[in-house]
């Protein structure tokens, strides 16, 4: 007993002092640096660096590695180091932010407009991906982001557009829209990350209230499992905290989509998403 709580108290002290980490996107052509934190008390050390070098050393042994990529916001530090290290931005998307009450998305205020919206199948991702396929007016210079992971219109990349929801128009060329969603819990309530991809009004439109559809449908289930308790704490604080990520030529439907069910866009500190791409080297 006595060397259980001696035990208990030692793994108390511990503490994550940070910690990074990558994946290989592109069929291994692209080494991705998702994620990375130092702990307040331990920042300045220049501790993330080594980890970094950690990182790209453990991969220095694999052949075929050319870029290392990294998805951040417009307002990132990293920015303003762009020229200096040899870093090219090669995407940019509109971030527009939508934060309400969950009580304030009834379902009967979500019809549906006369657009046809499918589910794509893996087979039909693995063609939109394709190389062969004119998708330029989806996705410019063959790049897309799902969930801040940005990849390249590369089949081998459609296992990591593992999102919780995923739409289709494509019955005109000149209306097709492709959008994923994923939801998570928060500290607001319900967070969803919504990249849209396509211009066409009318399909930018559906493809937002199809998804407002699937939140709502989401909260019901949710509140149909809590207790008493719970439903009452949803119903009094929990939020939809709802992130659109788009071109940065399409504003104007997303807005008024929203707008006309009575949601007005929320400050929110970033405004864009920026994709970052330089040559992989070995440190």
């Amino acid at each position: 007993m006595v060397r259980s709580k001696q035990l208990e108290a030692r793994l108390m002290m511990l503490s994550v002092v940070a910690f990074a980490c990558a994946r290989l996107l592109d069929g291994g052509r692209t080494l991705l640096l998702s994620a990375g934190r130092v702990n307040v008390a331990h920042q300045g050390q220049g501790i993330i660096r080594q980890l970094l070098r950690h990182i790209k050393a453990s991969y220095s042994s694999r052949t075929g590695i050319l870029h290392d990529i990294y998805a951040t916001d417009g307002g990132h530090p990293i920015l303003s180091q762009v020229s200096k290290q040899c870093i090219s931005e090669v995407l940019t998307r509109r971030v527009h932010c939508f934060t309400f009450p969950v009580n304030d998305l009834p379902l009967e205020a979500l019809p549906l407009l006369d657009t046809q919206i499918s589910t794509p199948t893996h087979q039909h991702l693995v063609k939109l991906m394709s190389p062969d396929k004119p998708n330029r007016h989806l996705f410019p210079g063959g790049r897309l982001v799902v969930d801040w992971i940005p990849l390249r219109t590369d089949p081998h990349n459609v296992p990591f557009m593992n999102s919780n929801v995923c739409y289709y128009t494509g019955k005109y060329p000149e209306q097709e829209c492709l959008s994923f969603g994923t939801g998570y819990q928060c500290k607001l309530g319900l967070a969803y990350n919504l990249d849209i991809y396509g211009s066409h009004p009318q399909s930018l439109r559906a493809h937002v209230q199809r998804h407002l559809l699937q939140i709502a449908h989401s909260v019901q289930r949710n509140q149909e499992h809590c207790s008493d308790v719970n439903k009452a704490h949803s119903a009094n604080h929990d939020q939809i905290h709802l992130l659109i990520f788009t071109c940065m030529s399409v504003d104007t439907a997303i807005q008024e989509t929203l707008h006309k069910l009575g949601f007005s866009e929320t400050e929110w500190p970033v405004k864009t998403q920026v994709v970052m791409e330089k040559c992989f080297t070995k440190e």
